[in-house]
């Protein structure tokens, strides 16, 4: 629970600070951190400006619940609540508008949850092209839906497009947050996969070095994303022929993504698997 404290300033306006965490920031792995928001001390609220305010609110909530409902397996029951969600803000807001990059994402999840992935990626190039125009082209938020963008197209086997997109976020990630930034993992992990499907297995055992590097010291050596890195550093070993290294690094994998994720999650299953 979060609470906004307020206090006046000299000139008559009213600032509040609370502890808040942004799409972004939870998606950098970021803990909460504190707000500040200025208030005017006098303004216009009209019945419409309340009713449209708490209709926005209403669709954002009911949004939310539908995207947490899909992650529990209710793709479907959660879909057509995001998309009408969607349509709305975009009459309201345009598509470019900040206020859409969350259904944007929720959605490209959603597909990605019921294995529709070339769903992701037009709902990813708008996320993508929203955090440019709204941040800039070397933001965060940029860097960010680029790598979930990098990932889509690796699922649909659209490697090139993977490696590029891939290489644009990494670059932007080298400039503004560094390479040992808490997203970096996530970025490493995917292009590391690239560089698996397309042979080149001496760069993607660098790369996937710095991944577990990164992982273990942004989210501890027992997190999904030292899991992931984990499953493709077993892929390395087991093709280039170092299967007692293979079958330890995927049993490590399984144990971990058992433990963090629980053992019927796909990434266990796929341990169990290979």
């Amino acid at each position: 629970r979060h609470v906004m404290r307020l206090r006046q300033l000299a000139d008559g306006s009213f600032v509040g600070t609370f502890e808040a965490k942004t799409m972004v920031a939870a998606l950098s792995g970021c803990e909460f951190s504190n707000a500040t928001i200025k208030f005017a001390r006098t303004a216009v609220h009209t019945p419409e400006a309340f009713a449209q305010a708490a209709r926005l609110f209403e669709m954002d909530s009911r949004a939310v619940q539908a995207y947490f409902q899909g992650l529990r397996g209710k793709v479907k029951e959660a879909l057509p609540v995001l998309q009408q969600g969607l349509a709305d803000k975009e009459k309201i807001f345009g598509e470019n508008h900040p206020q859409l990059l969350p259904y944007y994402f929720f959605l490209a999840q959603l597909h990605d949850a019921a294995g529709s992935y070339p769903e992701e990626i037009p709902l990813f190039r708008k996320a993508v092209a929203v955090c440019e125009q709204a941040y800039g082209r070397e933001s965060v938020c940029a860097g960010l839906m680029l790598t979930s963008l990098g990932v889509a197209q690796s699922k649909t086997a659209d490697y090139t497009g993977a490696e590029s997109v891939l290489r644009h976020a990494q670059a932007i990630c080298d400039k503004v947050a560094g390479l040992e930034a808490p997203f970096s993992g996530t970025l490493l992990n995917a292009l590391s996969e690239v560089l698996l499907y397309t042979g080149r297995y001496g760069e993607a055992d660098g790369v996937l070095k710095h991944a577990l590097a990164v992982n273990k010291k942004s989210f501890g050596a027992e997190s999904a994303n030292v899991g992931v890195s984990l499953i493709y550093q077993g892929a390395l070993y087991r093709l280039t022929g170092q299967y007692p290294k293979a079958e330890a690094a995927l049993r490590q994998a399984l144990e971990i993504n058992e433990k963090a994720l629980g053992a019927s999650s796909p990434l266990a299953i796929l341990n169990t698997i290979n």
